[in-house]
């Protein structure tokens, strides 16, 4: 019977090549936390002492512009995990990071403890490398979206549809997501600002396309939505 420690570990697919000395390694050197939406997580203060592991819930890794704006650099999801594993992963610099679901609950293990395992497991080192690099893709995506795709509406549908395969809930043709973003999150995921963005989920709920209230966002029909 596993500790509290290890529980949640356990339930997670990062962590099911494990065996039950290296689940044991890692539940003597975790650390929980939990936070409510709003809360500053406070890693940039300890950046290369731990990894944290999403139990639960969704934050969002930031940074501030120049002109003090701030720039949300990822999205993260439950099973997600963010902090340095090395010294050389600089793309993932962000400066804090921030609850935005309502319950957000945070596994942090010492990277050195990471690494030791990934040493000797190799089917672990191979699970975590792959998650580093499908992050590495994603972010290239998105980038390559707001360089290429100079129409908002165009981004706007494209980050949708990308969220649905993500998140949504799919009946029939419909597909429901949580909303948990506001529209001045979105905008800085695209690259636009929230009125534009605004002006465009209007014209999406008016067209019959969307329908979207404070708890969840419902696209009617996906097939036509990508076409919208």
């Amino acid at each position: 019977m596993c500790d509290q420690n290890t529980l949640h570990l356990r339930c997670s697919p990062l962590f099911q090549s494990l065996s039950a000395a290296e689940f044991s390694l890692l539940g003597e050197n975790a650390r929980y936390g939990t936070y409510q939406k709003g809360d500053n997580i406070g890693f940039a203060e300890g950046a290369s002492e731990y990894l944290y592991f999403i139990v639960s819930g969704r934050v969002k890794l930031c940074e501030i512009d120049e002109d003090g704006n701030e720039l949300i650099k990822e999205i993260l999801r439950e099973n997600d995990f963010f902090g340095q594993l090395t010294a050389e992963n600089e793309s993932f610099h962000f400066e804090y990071v921030e609850a935005i679901s309502g319950r957000v609950l945070i596994c942090k293990i010492p990277p050195v403890v990471i690494k030791d395992v990934m040493r000797t497991n190799p089917n672990f080192s191979f699970t975590i490398t792959s998650e580093v690099w499908n992050r590495y893709k994603n972010i290239e995506k998105r980038f390559r979206n707001v360089a290429y795709l100079k129409d908002v509406r165009t981004r706007l549908i494209n980050f949708f549809k990308d969220w649905a395969v993500v998140e949504g809930k799919r009946e029939g043709d419909s597909v429901t997501l949580k909303n948990y973003l506001t529209h001045k999150d979105i905008a800085s995921l695209i690259c636009s600002t929230r009125v534009t963005v605004t002006n465009i989920l209007n014209e999406l709920r008016t067209s019959g396309n969307i329908n979207y209230s404070k708890s969840q966002i419902v696209i009617t029909d996906i097939n036509k939505f990508i076409a919208a």
